[in-house]
């Protein structure tokens, strides 16, 4: 199941530019959304196409999460 929001959260985080990324964090945070970003693109992970998968890994990577499944 392709979640909807995959194309804007994935896309969103992985166009970012490397300077940018705090800053977005910092927004995400002070808007209460960065825990309902992470579900999307951990649900995208979990439940999602190989190639919405890929995508929400790379951007749960850009943010600074570990993919411990090594």
């Amino acid at each position: 199941m392709i979640h909807e929001n995959f194309h804007t959260d994935a896309a969103a985080v992985l166009a970012l530019k490397d300077d940018d990324i705090g800053e977005f964090l910092r927004e995400q945070i002070a808007r209460k959304r960065l825990s309902q970003l992470v579900q999307s693109l951990n649900n995208d992970v979990l439940d999602g196409s190989a190639e919405a998968a890929q995508a929400a890994r790379r951007a749960l990577s850009r943010l600074g999460f570990v993919d411990d499944r090594a």
